[in-house]
C-alpha cells in the first residue's frame, strides 16, 4: 500500500517553516509546525512509501525510525481523515496500468 495526494492539494510551507495544506473542495486550511512539514513532503519524495519515508527522516533527523513512524501514523491518520491522503493498492495500480 502506498498513499497519494488527492488532486489539486495545496501545499505552502513558509519562510519560518510554517506549513500549510489547503483542501480545494472545503477550502479549508490546515496548518502544522515544521516536523510534520518534513513527514508530508518525506511521504510524497518516498512515492507514498511511509517506511522508506520515516527510514530517510530517521536518518536525517539521527532518530528512531519506528518513533518516526509512530509519529508519522499519527499525522497520516489525520490526512486520510481530512482527506488529504488517500489509500493507493498498488496492486490494482498493476493490474489497471501495468
Amino acid at each position: 500500500m502506498r498513499l497519494v495526494a488527492l488532486p489539486g492539494i495545496i501545499s505552502d510551507l513558509s519562510g519560518n517553516g510554517q506549513f500549510t495544506l489547503q483542501d480545494p473542495t472545503s477550502g479549508r486550511i490546515y496548518t502544522y509546525e515544521p516536523p510534520v512539514a518534513a513527514m508530508w513532503i518525506a511521504i510524497r519524495q518516498y512515492d507514498g512509501n511511509v517506511r522508506a519515508a520515516a527510514q530517510r527522516l530517521a536518518f536525517e533527523w539521527n532518530e528512531d525510525e519506528m518513533a518516526i513512524r509512530a509519529e508519522m501514523a499519527q499525522s497520516v491518520s489525520d490526512w486520510l481523515d481530512a482527506g488529504l491522503l488517500k489509500c493507493c493498492d498498488e496492486t490494482a495500480v498493476a493490474r489497471n496500468y501495468g
